[in-house]
């Protein structure tokens, strides 16, 4: 199965230039920080999404970049990775 988005390689190398945002998008989505940020929780969908603009808007995120697709390819690419790995131990 192919993956649904493709990461130019412009924002493969401006992944190199911001290894903490993978590892800091994964923690504010994380269940330990929303059961504690509920701020975030409550603004979250029924769908249990966030909008774009809240996670770019986060202090620690918007230190790293203000580039909102740049985030969005993290995000894809860090979900495919997870997808990837539950498959393998399988």
């Amino acid at each position: 199965m192919e993956p649904k988005y493709e990461l130019s390689s412009n924002y493969i190398a401006l992944l190199d230039q911001v290894p903490l945002l993978p590892s800091q998008i994964r923690f504010l989505l994380s269940r330990e920080n929303l059961c504690n940020n509920t701020y975030l929780f409550k603004q979250m969908k029924p769908t249990l999404t966030l909008p774009l603009y809240l996670i770019a808007e986060e202090r620690k995120i918007a230190a790293i970049t203000n580039n909102e697709q740049l985030i969005i390819n993290v995000h894809i690419q860090f979900t495919q990775a997870l997808n990837e790995s539950r498959l393998a131990r399988v």
